[in-house]
């Protein structure tokens, strides 16, 4: 179900940003009419550098300043634009990230309630992704716009120390996640809406790869966990070379080098049906 919820959301996200890049050539296009005209009001007043020295406005400057706010305010005011700059900025260069919350949040409740009910476990030493999700889950109840990535960690060999502050481990996402998630002019701070967003992209992804299991599931189970013993399989491995050499060359006959009757002189080609 997590799987399928977050292959929706992605598909729903693409299509969303097609619609969006439509939008915004239409704006784009009232922009570039609207400081079209900036521009020109600023051409046509030539700027006092007397005035400008002696720490004086003159009346010529005052009045091009006004027509630049009466051009402005008429193509929507000031923050009106400068929110939509910010928008087009954030999708610049196709990022999807920033629209996945929008098709997060209705599923929210029972995305969190799955990962409260699932223990998820690594299959290997990379812990970025089961930790951040833990931060989710930590900060779930909140509801303002920012949490900080500050994490409790142990400390001394294999944990045995107290407990101390860290930084959250993102180097598992991608440029443009990280881009979307860390906040702007506020170092060490998260968007959670967007991290949480983040958190259940990879989580998912993790899953389907197998770097992280489910415990005592069979689809998502913990692979390693099928892997046989060394101290079972070691005394094999001659045996089993012999009988993938023998295989190879009944079926890629005249292929083994004389010098490395090991090794294949060249890969044969894969035919159709085999």
């Amino acid at each position: 179900m997590l799987s399928k919820r977050m292959a929706r959301h992605g598909k729903r996200t693409q299509e969303e940003l097609a619609a969006l890049e439509q939008r915004h050539k239409a704006f784009t296009e009232q922009l570039l009419v609207a400081y079209r005209d900036v521009l020109t009001v600023l051409k046509d007043h030539v700027v006092d550098e007397l005035a400008d020295r002696t720490g004086q406005v003159s009346l010529a400057d005052a009045l091009a300043v006004k027509r630049i706010r009466e051009v402005v305010e008429t193509g929507g005011g000031f923050d009106a634009q400068l929110a939509e700059i910010e928008a087009l900025a954030a999708y610049r260069g196709g990022n999807w990230t920033p629209l996945v919350e929008r098709f997060l949040r209705p599923g929210r409740p029972t995305m969190f309630k799955l990962a409260h009910t699932l223990t998820f476990v690594p299959t290997f030493r990379d812990r970025s992704v089961p930790d951040a999700l833990e931060h989710a889950l930590a900060h779930q109840h909140l509801t303002r716009e920012l949490v900080s990535d500050t994490i409790v960690v142990p400390t001394g060999a294999a944990g045995s120390g107290g407990p101390e502050p860290g930084r959250l481990d993102l180097s598992f996402a991608s440029q443009q996640w990280r881009t979307t998630v860390c906040a702007k002019n506020r170092p060490g701070m998260l968007v959670r809406r967007h991290f949480e967003a983040m958190v259940f992209t990879y989580l998912v992804e993790e899953l389907r790869c197998g770097d992280i299991a489910v415990a005592g599931a069979e689809d998502f189970g913990d692979w390693t966990a099928m892997l046989l013993p060394w101290e079972r399989v070691g005394s094999q491995i001659p045996l089993f070379c012999e009988q993938a050499i023998r295989s190879c060359r009944t079926r890629w006959p005249g292929t083994w080098s004389p010098r490395s009757p090991t090794a294949p002189a060249s890969a044969p080609p894969r035919q159709p049906g085999t």
